[in-house]
């Protein structure tokens, strides 16, 4: 996933900060929704690529069926990502893991939650240290 990350042009922090979020959302990858989606993306409005259903849970951990982005490759997958966070969260590949985790879960103007749940950021910024690229 680095070397996806890399080939977009991101530096090691942007790097370190997704893969964090991405083996959050994912259980390391044991529970991706869709191909390659290991950020668990759903399609919302604008998605006219593929697609899968599958189970998720809510902010209260209510498991809900929803709808997930499905991608033909790693750097298929990466790039939305990156477009994604950008246009919906400010992702700046210079943020440190606090600020990044806390604009996924403070939500956009438009108020979008990228998660619900009330410790994601700290479970997210709790897998970084792990994150070795």
């Amino acid at each position: 996933m680095a070397a996806a990350y890399r080939r977009a042009g991101l530096n090691d922090n942007a790097i370190r900060n997704l893969i964090a979020k991405n083996a959050g959302e994912s259980g390391w990858g044991r529970s991706a929704q869709g191909s390659y989606n290991f950020g668990n993306i759903t399609i919302g409005k604008h998605w006219n690529g593929k697609y899968v259903k599958g189970k998720d849970s809510d902010g209260n951990g209510n498991v809900i069926t929803n709808y997930f982005r499905a991608y033909d490759s790693l750097d298929d997958y990466v790039k939305d990502e990156i477009q994604f966070l950008t246009r919906l969260y400010d992702f700046n590949p210079n943020d440190d893991i606090a600020t990044f985790t806390r604009k996924l879960q403070g939500g956009n103007k438009e108020g979008r939650y990228y998660a619900g749940a009330k410790n994601y950021a700290e479970f997210i910024q709790s897998i970084y240290p792990n994150v070795k690229i």
